[in-house]
């Protein structure tokens, strides 16, 4: 039986086992340590107790999905759904809530090798595919609860899906079945998708009337099978809607409203435009520290006097623009070249997403940050494949190989660079600060807080705004857990004496710290954290 195995092995398509370790790679790091380092912020916690009130039966069924931003619109509730589906087989520990997201995320690995393999050749999409799997940013948003963090797969699904229309004769109709999956699921992900997919698909439908000349009633019929899939995926949120006069479709037109009014058409764009070539290489090799897209300021100070000059994050910006705007230009100029059909549309649907995403982030790009970009995460992979195709058809005999071996290995050191910082800082308990929390760190910092609690369990917390906000539902969450109940300080006219108070602030000197006084409470005991201090005071 062993012989067998190993000749299978060694007779097999060498490009599934390629695959197979390709898919077994992105595995072992989405999941290495995946309790301990699962990212813990204030929306997994308000996530995670919604849950625990389903399940508990203190809440009716979840009709709704999370807010939308700042817009007071929800969006559909498929997240919370699967949520509770996981909570019910796996448990509702904070870790096993995100095990869909894991799920899709791993599925998205051998989806974006079927996804290249309509354009690309075999070697260069498995190339792309493990560029994927070790990408740091694919990786990020595999590792915890958060309703974006399934759009890999359904934008995958979606383009898949949308090909396979061009590509099919009348009498196919699973094509259809996967938009309207992908289109249903993914406007509920999203309020960028809301935009982008519905569109992308009317626009797929006007070309194959108009060009692809597709007769009416088939048109109609798909049409039809899509309408179908995308209501029966959103049947909560429309009984909601109908039930409630339409609250949530009226707050969805006033935050339409309100982002597609006002000026500075000409700043949103360059905006857009920085910000998403920031994105594209961020994505493909994790250079670029933050989740901001400020680079269009930092190229603004670069023209005002007594600014300081950032060589590096120019020299950042200039490749990120380069890699961007040349990727757009290679879409067009291989475009041109291809006589393939199939192929021909490849480019041309990447060409339509990515110009119809940016069109819709251009009005609310002061509000976007780096992790919107998850909606066009295939672009920079996409953007590399054609790179790489250009350098190996422009360099002759050795040279070809040379640059394609310099570039791939400089991609690869980079996100192995960052995934090693990552790894050091998990280990060394030194993840969580102002931006991001840890389970086990938070945990840890939980178990300090409330140790030596006495009745009546209950505490006070209070802290400078950037620690509070990032650490009070977390810890809130935890704590109740552990039957302690952590309340606000400051919205407390009188502290109950009895009740220990805890204050949360940037770490500095012991002697600075046993000096503080917070809430006019002089300090008896504190923990340093690499990022935080924790303060207990005199009460």
């Amino acid at each position: 039986m062993r012989n067998t195995l190993f000749k299978k092995i060694r007779t097999g398509p060498y490009h599934l086992w390629m695959l197979l370790a390709i898919i077994f790679f992105g595995v072992f790091l989405r999941t290495y340590h995946f309790r301990d380092w699962l990212t813990f912020n204030p929306d997994q916690a308000r996530d995670a107790a919604l849950v625990d009130d389903v399940l508990a039966g203190k809440s009716s069924w979840i009709m709704l999905g999370p807010e939308a931003g700042n817009t007071h619109f929800n969006l559909g509730p498929w997240f919370y759904h699967l949520e509770i589906l996981s909570a019910k087989i796996f448990g509702a520990s904070p870790w096993q809530l995100a095990y869909p997201d894991l799920f899709f995320s791993i599925l998205t690995i051998p989806l974006l090798y079927l996804f290249a393999k309509k354009y690309f050749t075999q070697e260069l999409s498995l190339l792309l595919t493990f560029l994927l799997s070790l990408s740091y940013f694919m990786i990020t948003y595999a590792r915890f609860a958060f309703n974006p963090n399934s759009i890999p797969f359904f934008v995958l699904l979606f383009l898949l899906g949308i090909l396979s229309l061009l590509e099919s004769g009348d009498e196919k109709w699973w094509s259809a079945v996967l938009v309207g999956i992908a289109v249903g699921v993914g406007i509920q992900l999203h309020a960028i998708l809301i935009f982008t997919l519905p569109i992308l698909t009317v626009l797929t439908f006007l070309y194959l009337a108009a060009v692809k000349k597709m007769p009416v009633l088939i048109l109609l019929k798909k049409g039809v099978v899509i309408l179908f899939f995308v209501l029966l995926a959103n049947t909560s949120q429309f009984i909601y809607n109908f039930t409630h006069g339409n609250s949530n479709a009226n707050k969805f037109k006033a935050a339409f409203s309100q982002n597609a009014g006002g000026g500075k058409l000409m700043t949103h764009l360059e905006a857009a435009i920085f910000c998403q070539s920031t994105a594209n290489l961020h994505i493909l090799t994790s250079l670029g520290t933050g989740d901001k897209c400020d680079t269009g300021n930092i190229v603004n100070s670069f023209f005002q006097k007594n600014k300081p000059f950032k060589l590096d994050a120019i020299l950042l910006i200039l490749c990120s623009l380069i890699f961007t705007l040349g990727g757009y230009g290679l879409l067009v100029y291989f475009w041109k070249q291809e006589t393939n059909t199939q192929r021909k549309d490849f480019l041309m649907l990447i060409c339509a997403y990515a110009t119809v995403t940016f069109l819709v982030m251009v009005p609310i790009i002061d509000q976007a940050s780096i992790r919107y970009y998850i909606v066009l995460f295939f672009l920079p992979f996409v953007f590399a494949g054609l790179w790489l195709e250009f350098l190996w058809k422009k360099n002759q005999g050795k040279l070809k190989y040379i640059s394609l071996g310099i570039a791939t290995f400089l991609i690869i050191l980079l996100q192995f660079q960052t995934l090693l910082q990552n790894y050091q800082a998990y280990t060394k308990m030194a993840y969580s600060d102002t931006r991001s929390v840890s389970l086990r760190e938070a945990y840890d910092m939980t178990s300090y807080i409330i140790s030596g609690i006495k009745p009546p369990r209950k505490i006070y917390l209070d802290g400078d705004s950037a620690y509070f906000s990032r650490y009070y539902k977390p810890f809130y969450y935890l704590a109740a857990k552990a039957g302690v109940e952590i309340i606000r300080a400051y919205k407390e006219k009188n502290i109950n004496p009895n009740v220990p108070v805890i204050f949360l602030e940037k770490p500095s000197s012991d002697k600075q710290l046993q000096s503080e006084t917070h809430l006019g409470r002089s300090v008896f005991n504190y923990k340093l954290y690499k990022n935080m201090a924790i303060l207990k005071l005199n009460n």
